[in-house]
């Protein structure tokens, strides 16, 4: 059986703050006799692990969220490090406008920095 896992964004069309996030279509469910029983996860009705998200999905309404899959991966190793490069690549865990709170498995408190400090980091550069 094909896996399909995603990296997906869900946009607040109301104060456009973003959540990455990933997704997979089909979950193992147990094994019987040998044979890994597969079954449909819940990825229609997921929305992420972000507390904050789901609360404002409740009190907003899912029709104020755009939903959108990005890339389709082909392994869970693969869409997990998407969606890290993702969260590395738009400062996630430092701007005030996403919902994620984590990066991967590390789990921050937002990070504060001063206006130097951001300064600082948008002027390295890689040769």
């Amino acid at each position: 059986m094909i896996q399909r896992l995603w990296l997906h964004l869900i946009h607040n069309n109301m104060s456009h703050w973003l959540y990455f996030g990933t997704t997979r279509r089909v979950k193992v469910a147990g094994k019987k006799r040998r044979k890994v029983v597969r079954k449909d996860s819940n990825w229609r009705e997921y929305t992420g692990s972000s507390k904050v998200l789901n609360r404002d999905i409740e009190n907003l309404g899912k029709n104020n969220f755009r939903f959108e899959i990005l890339i389709m991966g082909e392994t869970k190793g693969q869409v997990n490090y998407l969606e890290e490069n993702i969260h590395h690549r738009y400062h996630v865990s430092v701007k005030d406008d996403f919902y994620n709170d984590c990066i991967g498995p590390r789990r921050f408190a937002k990070v504060k920095f001063t206006d130097e400090t951001e300064r600082k980091i948008n002027e390295i550069k890689f040769s």
